[in-house]
């Protein structure tokens, strides 16, 4: 068991980029309740003050913040201590280290979390989230982007050392070790991979002639070099967001789905210039396969 106190920061860059819209929405409620009042709309201007005022306490808060740089994880030699830090206020989550029987990666709408493992859930009962964000019931976790990305390995490590009887099949560092492999199996360009992509081709030929009375000649382009524009996509952005999209435990973020779709639709029209450089991809893919590298 370790002696020394390790404190955990949110980025503090991260925190500067919340508060910039913020600023923002503060000087459009200001800007909406001058304008309402000097033409005698004190409904509307009511309303912008207490917009301006809401966002300029939010404002404070991240402020404070930065300016005190407060700590999201303290870790002591008896206590895991938890700082969730919501905009209007703070909650500390103290759990005994030998009370943790294991960490699990999850996502959530896209953002990484470290769920807490607990031998006996009901003495923590208390600390528990109200919000169901997986089959089980609520737990506790860590919000890993409240860690700065340059000392989560560090962070990784420090938790594991410091809980007694740890699975050791089922490390930190062997759960991000198979979210590797499974995201490079994600990324396999096979004859399986370029039936869908031909599949989501011919069906969006179908669209854009029934509805957007697209040119024959144009269609049947298109749907040739579909596949291999989409391979150029994917590697670029599309197996990330596909492979993020499956690993969520719960997602409420539909319109990133939407927008990966979207970017499908763009590539399908663009597909006659994109599709050399699929095929490079391709080439290339092959080329490292057969080297082994």
């Amino acid at each position: 068991m370790y002696n020394e106190e390790i404190y955990f920061h949110i980025s503090k860059v991260k925190f500067i980029i919340l508060l910039i819209p913020m600023i923002l929405f503060m000087i459009l409620g200001v800007s909406v309740s001058i304008v309402a009042f000097k033409q005698a709309d004190y409904k509307f201007g009511s309303m912008g003050i207490l917009f301006a005022g809401f966002f300029g306490l939010m404002c404070y808060r991240v402020m404070k913040r930065i300016i005190l740089n407060e700590y999201s994880l303290l870790l002591t030699k008896e206590q895991l201590i938890i700082n969730n830090l919501h905009i209007l206020n703070n909650k500390l989550i103290i759990i005994d280290w030998d009370d943790i029987k294991s960490f699990e990666l999850k996502e959530y709408n896209y953002s990484t979390f470290l769920e807490i493992v607990l031998h006996n859930e009901e003495k923590y009962h208390r600390f528990m989230s109200n919000k169901v964000l997986s089959k089980k019931k609520a737990p506790i976790f860590i919000n890993c982007h409240h860690i700065k990305k340059k000392e989560r390995v560090r962070l990784f490590n420090e938790l594991e050392r410091r809980i007694f009887n740890l699975d050791l099949n089922n490390t930190l560092h062997e759960q991000i070790d198979k979210d590797h492999i499974a995201e490079e199996d994600n990324k396999e360009i096979n004859g399986k991979y370029m039936l869908k992509a031909y599949i989501i081709s011919l069906v969006i030929s179908i669209f854009a002639y029934i509805f957007l009375s697209a040119e024959i000649d144009f269609l049947i382009l298109s749907f040739l070099f579909y596949p291999f524009a989409k391979i150029f996509y994917d590697n670029i952005l599309g197996f990330k967001l596909s492979y993020k999209w499956k690993k969520q435990e719960m997602n409420f973020l539909y319109g990133i789905h939407v927008f990966h779709y979207l970017l499908n639709i763009l590539v399908y029209y663009l597909s006659v210039l994109i599709a050399p450089l699929g095929i490079l991809c391709l080439i290339i893919k092959v080329f490292y396969k057969k080297r082994g590298i």
